[in-house]
């Protein structure tokens, strides 16, 4: 919708204006003049180009898009046309057309906006002028604003030719003292450098942080991160130690605290570190998820038996929690009695879906699968619960080994909800688990239909494509599509290097994949960095990033990891 109406406002401003509305008065009346079709000729090339540029986008041709662009905001110097170009050329990677679309935004901006100036910057790191980018990053910053240093954030990380060039600017801003001196920034900076992975410039950037805000707790977290990372656990526990009077009284500082023991693999600090201060139903569910993360029954029973004294009140999400206590311990009936026992509310119909998983367990099939009948034909439940309940047997279908059963679920599941994509989405991803990957990109293609702008199912196609498939130019146009609308979402991002690692373009791929990684911890995005590593013959790094996935696939169910795994041993 932006784009339609960037369109028509330039259409509209150029109606306004004496000359051009004289002559489409005239023109209706007499037929438009040679002189007069010369006058219109450079606007109806703009809106021409504009048009064309949408279109593109919307294939997911990013180059295409921005040169159209490029041409639009040359005819009609208009800025916000120059920084729509600029944004895809430089997801398109064109450095060139990046540079006429910055010069017609420099030549026609009004003022200097932080969003130009960290276009500036990012253009000049394209171009490998880093002290032309570190003296415009300077300028941004010492804008002094929220907005200002994200924009010098996300721009440094996004548009820096490799690792190095991002290394080396931010070095330089941190010892030129650019960074401005609040808090929020120097926490930004301290974990861009950490996950860059360079000690020497994580260690500057925290030393800086703890001599500029020595009592703050935050601090303290992404100091003991940094010493966490470093291999240096004793040292990592005692700064934690220190923070536990404040955690006592603020729970974002406790919740962070329990996940540095969990990084650390010690569910049991963690749980003791949740215990600390006044206690809320989220407490403790967090409780109750490290302690079985520890395999901790006895801990988990004094838990249980602490929350049961205090469920003679109806409370919906007690009872919920004492429930998945008990179907964590296996206490079927307990859990099934207390699934039952949870109030009219919201919850009430989570209760009665995750009660039939505990039927389930009992192998009462004749009970659960009456309960999921109920659930998905009678109208008084809400649709969302009834389409879950279609979605639910699905996944017990599959536990059971019944793929007929499950694709019959979902597909009456659609029969009930025509075109829900929620249920379309997983029939696609069952297909593609069961290798009928022909039929799951159809079924992806379908949702398309019907929402063209689907970003998860643009970018869910386009890895499917890239990775089951040799369409790699395909996959990288819905990647694209899905680039230009969340250019900074790290598992778009990861299809990104994926599929260029599989079109060959190793270094290209290996900057996304580090980048996707640096945004989100995630097993896969891990797995795709080792596999792009050892083909690339740094071996050490491989296995570092195998590791490191490993330890985030709770599961230990990544496929990705799995074939990573088997490329490492055949290396061996």
């Amino acid at each position: 919708m932006r784009r339609i109406s960037l369109q028509m406002r330039i259409i509209n401003d150029w109606v306004k204006t004496p000359a051009i509305a004289a002559v489409l008065v005239f023109g209706v009346l007499l037929g438009t003049s040679a002189s007069a079709q010369t006058a219109l000729q450079p606007r109806h090339q703009a809106i021409e180009a504009l048009m064309i540029a949408e279109f593109a986008n919307t294939e997911g041709d990013l180059k295409l898009a921005a040169q159209k662009y490029v041409e639009a905001a040359t005819l009609t110097n208009d800025v916000e046309v120059a920084q729509d170009a600029f944004r895809y050329a430089l997801l398109a990677q064109s450095d060139p057309l990046a540079r006429q679309a910055l010069n017609v935004w420099q030549r026609n901006a009004k003022e200097i906006t932080e969003p130009l100036l960290a276009s500036q910057a990012a253009m000049a790191l394209r171009e490998r002028n880093n002290d032309e980018a570190t003296r415009r990053f300077a300028t941004l910053l010492a804008r002094n604003n929220e907005e200002a240093t994200k924009q010098a954030i996300v721009y440094l990380a996004t548009a820096s030719i490799d690792e190095a060039q991002t290394k080396d600017v931010l070095g330089r801003l941190i010892k030129s003292d650019a960074i401005p001196n609040t808090l929020s920034a120097w926490i930004a900076v301290g974990g861009m450098a950490q996950a860059l992975g360079d000690s020497d410039l994580t260690e500057l950037a925290i030393t800086h942080l703890v001599a500029k805000f020595p009592n703050e707790p935050r601090v303290a977290l992404l100091q003991a991160s940094r010493e966490r990372e470093a291999g240096d656990i004793d040292k990592a526990r005692a700064t934690l130690e220190r923070l536990k009077p404040q955690a006592a009284k603020d729970e974002m500082i406790r919740a962070a605290m329990a996940q540095e023991y969990e990084f650390m693999g010690d569910f049991a600090a963690s749980e003791r570190t949740f215990a600390l201060g006044e206690q809320s139903n989220e407490t403790y569910a967090h409780r109750a998820s490290a302690l079985a993360m520890a395999d901790d029954e006895v801990g988990l029973t004094k838990l249980y038996q602490e929350l049961a004294k205090k469920a003679s009140d109806p409370d919906p999400q007690q009872r919920l929690l004492l429930a998945q206590i008990a179907q964590y311990q296996k206490k079927w009936d307990e859990a099934l009695r207390w699934y039952n026992s949870v109030p009219g509310s919201d919850l009430k119909w989570t209760a009665q879906l995750s009660a039939i998983q505990v039927l389930y367990e009992l192998q009462r099939r004749d009970e659960w699968m009456k309960q999921l009948k109920f659930m998905q034909s009678d109208q008084s439940v809400p649709d969302e619960i009834r389409r879950d309940a279609f979605l639910l047997e699905s996944v017990l279908m599959q536990r059971d080994k019944n793929l007929q059963g499950e694709l019959e679920a979902l597909n009456r599941a659609l029969a009930a909800f025509p075109d829900d994509v929620e249920v379309m989405y997983t029939r696609a991803l069952a297909f593609e688990r069961r290798d009928e990957v022909d039929k799951a990109i159809a079924e992806f293609r379908k949702i398309l239909v019907t929402d063209p702008n689907n970003i998860e199912t643009l970018n869910a196609l386009g890895y499917t494509l890239a990775d089951r498939t040799t369409r790699y130019e395909e996959a990288l146009q819905l990647i694209n599509r899905a680039r230009s609308a969340r250019p900074n979402n790290p598992a778009i991002i990861d299809s990104y290097g994926w599929v260029l690692y599989k079109m060959g373009k190793l270094d290209e791929a290996l900057v996304q994949l580090k980048r996707a990684a640096s945004l989100q911890r995630d097993p896969e995005i891990l797995a795709h960095v080792a596999e792009v590593l050892l083909k690339k013959g740094d071996r050490e790094g491989a296995i570092k990033a195998y590791e490191q996935g490993k330890k985030l696939d709770t599961e230990n169910n990544n496929r990705a990891l799995a074939a990573v795994k088997e490329l490492l041993d055949k290396a061996s």
